[in-house]
Order: C-alpha cells, then structure tokens, then sequence
C-alpha cells in the first residue's frame, strides 16, 4: 500500500491531500496537466458576453479538463461597482452561466463545476472601475 500527497495549491494558500493506493505508484500517474490551477476570463462593463480572448482561454481550459478527470472546477464571478448591489450580483452569476455553458458545449460535465456569484463585495469602491473587477475565475482543482 502506497501514500501519495497531492499539493494543492489556490489564491495564494497551500495545502495537501494524501490518497492510500493499493496498486503501486508506476500504475497509477498522474498527468502534470491535474496541478490545480485558475484562469480568468474578462467582460466588457455590464456584460456577459464571451470575447475572442475568453473563447481561447476556454478552450485552454477545456483541453486541461480533458486531460484530467480528476478536476473540479470552481467559477466565482465579479462584478464592478457601476450599478446597483443587487444587479451586479445578478451579474456576476450571468457571467458565471455563460463560461458555464460554454465549457458545457465544450464536454465539460457538469456535475463537477459550482458557480459562486461574489458581485462587486470583493473590491472596495475607488470610484474608477477596471477590467480586473468584470471577471470569472475559473479554478480547476484535483
């Protein structure tokens, strides 16, 4: 019987899972490609339409998820401060469904991603919104 740990790694935080193996270690690799890893996607102020940046960064993503079928992925939209609290929340989880059901049309399965809206509560107001706000963070996690 064989331990293997698994360095997780997220926003910046460390962690490690060890997994008990009855086969040995040779039998049993694990693809470079199953590192936990996030990516951003970027939307225009007030929208949730995908680029041409964002499609190339799906598809990155997707070839990733294939490659592992270890992964879950984790979608936490933002939002700017223009507009209200709660149209920016609803905007967030709008940008979030749509990097959703593009990775679905990309054989993403859906029973292993979660949507997190975070709207604008993230950031403080500076009164000068940038494109950093007006995102998806798309974690993939083993």
């Amino acid at each position: 019987m064989y331990k293997i740990a698994l360095p997780l790694i997220a926003l910046g935080l460390s962690a490690c899972a060890t997994k008990t193996m009855d086969a040995p270690m040779q039998d049993a690799p694990m693809s470079a490609a199953c590192t936990a890893q996030s990516q951003a996607i970027f939307f225009q102020t007030g929208s949730d339409d995908l680029d041409a940046n964002a499609t190339a960064t799906l598809d990155n993503i997707s070839a990733l998820y294939a490659g592992c079928d270890l992964f879950r992925i984790d979608l936490t939209g933002y939002a700017d401060s223009v507009g209200d609290n709660a149209a920016n929340l609803e905007l967030s989880n709008d940008r979030a469904d749509a990097v959703l059901q593009s990775l679905l049309a990309r054989g993403v399965t859906a029973d292993r991603i979660r949507i997190v809206p975070l709207g604008e509560r993230t950031i403080p107001d500076t009164g000068n919104p940038s494109a950093f706000e007006r995102r998806v963070v798309v974690s993939l996690t083993p």
